[in-house]
């Protein structure tokens, strides 16, 4: 029995290595040479019509800011409109729309009398425009000027599906976790970026992604992670996914982790529905989809559990051997450590590595906590937005 629990322990480790850090080097190794796609247009060029697409819930703090950078991009605007669904809010949320469509005609509002949920908003909408292009975004998401046609520019290759955007952080700040998730994004960015040199970026970040509409699959009710069912979609219908890093967008994180781990375990919920529904990419499991999609996606999901099972057979372990025995004391040390980096420090700095560690073991708390949601519970796809800094 002995032998079973070590090789549960250590196969776990191994499986985390890799993840955390074997695939993003080999993912860098596979791709040194690969170029992203250079079929683009140019901005002389008959540019395609595009709807910009996001659903709303009391968001009058960001929106006069999120329609002006929409308008205010190099993109043509007679080929552009810009739809906007409302989730019941109760703020000045349509005061806001209204007003700005006698400046912008071409801005429409749709309000939803009870509350419906981003994944079937955005499916509603998208119902309503016959636009070539649509960008799916977030109301909190502030364009560059160039981010819509950086963007829409990749559509020229008819091989290419969906383009992602490059969401940077623009209030890295010396409290909470707003350097760790930061840091998290950063890397994340540079993994689907990789990702999309092989034409298979797996799941663009919902802050704002473009697809061609004719890809466009209606997000299923009860479905929360609406952006990645679109892209799994996407390279299901044989097309390519890729990440744009010119197509840059801004976002305030949220500094609490109490937030986060809100957030993010709302949102495992809809990576386990995931887990067993894009169940077709097993049966191609030397295609690079694949690879991606258990290197970057499914050994993430899973590792939470794994890591579960591998701390209860080092506590078994402990008991027969000394160096399971110190480990496990080590172990207990960084929990405790962990713990009161989590309810002494708070939202304050913190020490560094220690705020890192406590971030990372707090979202994979999350997901855990997403998937006993996932298996006891029926999901919702309603939302509130995440506590931002001001």
């Amino acid at each position: 029995m002995e032998a079973i629990f070590s090789v549960i322990l250590w196969a776990t480790v191994v499986l985390f290595v890799y993840h955390y850090a074997g695939y993003y080097i080999l993912l860098k190794w596979i791709t040194h040479k690969k170029i992203l796609n250079t079929q683009q247009y140019s901005n002389t060029e008959h540019l395609p019509c595009i709807a910009i697409v996001f659903a709303a819930y009391n968001e009058e703090k960001v929106l006069p800011q999120k329609i002006e950078s929409t308008f205010n991009t190099t993109y043509p605007k007679e080929k552009l409109q810009v739809w906007i669904g409302s989730d019941n809010s109760t703020d000045r949320t349509h005061e806001i729309i209204r007003e700005a469509q006698q400046k912008y005609p071409n801005l429409y509002l749709k309000v939803f009398e009870q509350r419906t949920g981003k994944p079937q908003i955005v499916n509603n909408l998208v119902e309503n425009t016959e636009a070539d292009i649509l960008i799916l975004t977030d109301a909190n998401i502030i364009f560059t000027p160039e981010h819509i046609f950086n963007l829409v520019s990749h559509f020229k290759d008819e091989n290419i599906g969906l383009v992602g955007g490059n969401i940077i952080n623009d209030k890295v700040l010396q409290k909470g976790i707003s350097e760790q998730e930061t840091a998290y994004i950063n890397v994340e960015n540079k993994i689907k970026y990789y990702e999309g040199l092989l034409g298979c970026m797996i799941g663009a970040f919902g802050a704002s992604y473009a697809i061609r509409k004719e890809l466009y699959r209606p997000t299923p009710q009860g479905f929360i992670a609406d952006d990645f069912y679109i892209s799994m979609q996407v390279l299901a219908q044989g097309k390519k996914a890729i990440f744009e890093p010119k197509a840059i967008g801004y976002e305030t994180f949220s500094v609490k982790i109490t937030e986060e781990f809100r957030r993010k375990a709302r949102y495992a919920v809809g990576n386990y529905q995931s887990l067993f529904l894009f169940t077709s990419f097993w049966r191609k499991p030397f295609s690079w989809v694949f690879f991606c999609y258990f290197s970057h996606k499914v050994l993430r999901w899973i590792l939470p559990l794994l890591m579960v099972v591998a701390l209860i057979s080092l506590g078994i372990l402990a008991f027969n051997s000394l160096f399971y025995l110190v480990l496990s004391g080590l172990v207990l040390f960084a929990a405790i450590l962990i713990v009161l980096d989590i309810f002494v420090f708070k939202n304050s700095a913190g020490i560094k590595p220690l705020r890192f560690l406590s971030h990372f073991i707090a979202m994979n708390t999350a997901l855990l906590l997403g998937f006993l949601k996932y298996v006891f519970t029926k999901p919702k796809s309603i939302w509130k937005p995440t506590e931002r800094v001001e």
